[in-house]
């Protein structure tokens, strides 16, 4: 069987995500969408987002801000970019993205000219 290798996750390794759901699927509090929370990390769905994971030290700060309810919405991508730089898209065009050396910050725009706002 060929498999794709897992890409790398933000922050330490004890927040990778496993294949085994903690809690059965749920209805999310704002009434829009559904979760599942796994061991380290979650998947969101919502008919208008689609279904997309968060984990880690983004998920953290997510889960810190109000989850769905938060200034971003729910995420509109899977984790992506490389292992020094890790970010999620969110509804509101908003990125939270994570490096070791600034943890995880909220972004306007993904790229090499961005703006970090403190969150």
């Amino acid at each position: 069987m060929n498999r794709r290798p897992n890409p790398p996750r933000s922050g330490p390794a004890e927040h990778r995500s496993r294949p085994y759901a903690a809690v059965a699927d749920s209805l999310t509090p704002d009434g829009v969408g559904r979760y599942n929370h796994f061991e380290n990390g979650s998947i969101y769905w919502t008919p208008e987002t689609g279904a997309w994971e968060v984990h880690g030290a983004i998920r953290d700060k997510w889960a810190s801000m109000g989850w769905e309810r938060s200034q971003v919405g729910y995420s509109t991508s899977d984790e992506h970019g490389p292992s020094n730089r890790r970010s999620n898209k969110f509804q509101h065009g908003t990125y939270l993205t994570w490096t070791p050396t600034d943890g995880v910050v909220l972004e306007t725009s993904y790229g090499d000219d961005y703006e970090q706002n403190p969150v």
